[in-house]
């Protein structure tokens, strides 16, 4: 497993500074499907090397927990939810995720397995140096990417989104939801979010305060 090992620590130097996107922000969004328009704030707190979100859209404040990889803040919420942020790495994926609450990263490498869109998984849980293995299956559709792990025997879900070429993904409860964001040069959050059973893509823009 040193390959893996040493994959696991470019990884990690490679994420974003955690706190680097701390901060207030005015949102401006659309719904999926275009079926309305919302405006609110969300507010982003370095969490370790995680961040806390929050949005404040209306109604009760929403919680969400973040990871970033480069230019793209991926974000997960909508109940007890965990964040993956993928990237391509020669025909295989490499990630970066957090579970809801948590401040330290785990990691993951998916290898291709044969048929087209299956992959073998193998990673570390956060604050932890042990390996584990299973299968994804990833199926992209029109609007979003289902994801399916299997590992140690339980099975996960989850909903990507794309941007910048840096899929996040949201697991977890069947309420998880997922925001992708790419964070451009003027420290603007430039988003697409979605959840399951939407049937569209909606959309956000975040203006720092």
């Amino acid at each position: 497993m040193r390959a893996l090992a040493v994959f696991l620590v470019a990884l990690i130097l490679s994420a974003g500074s955690a706190g680097a996107q701390a901060g207030r922000y005015t949102v401006a969004g659309t719904n999926p499907g275009g079926t309305g328009r919302y405006g609110g704030t969300l507010t982003v707190s370095a969490q370790g090397d995680a961040y806390r979100i929050v949005w404040d859209t209306g109604g009760a404040p929403v919680e969400g927990i973040g990871v970033r990889v480069g230019s793209v803040l991926a974000t997960a919420y909508g109940g007890l939810c965990g964040v993956v942020a993928y990237r391509p790495s020669n025909g295989a994926f490499e990630a970066l995720w957090a579970a809801m609450g948590g401040s330290d990263l785990g990691t993951e490498r998916a290898e291709p397995a044969g048929r087209e869109g299956s992959y073998r998984v193998a990673g570390t849980n956060p604050g932890s140096p042990e390996v584990y293995t299973g299968t994804l299956v990833m199926d992209a559709t029109r609007n979003a990417t289902t994801l399916r792990w299997n590992v140690g025997g339980s099975v996960y879900e989850g909903i990507g989104l794309a941007v910048e070429g840096v899929l996040g993904v949201s697991y977890g409860e069947p309420s998880c939801s997922v925001a992708v964001y790419h964070i451009l040069d003027n420290g603007t959050l430039d988003g697409v979010w979605t959840l399951p059973g939407a049937g569209g893509i909606g959309t956000e823009v975040a203006t720092r305060r």
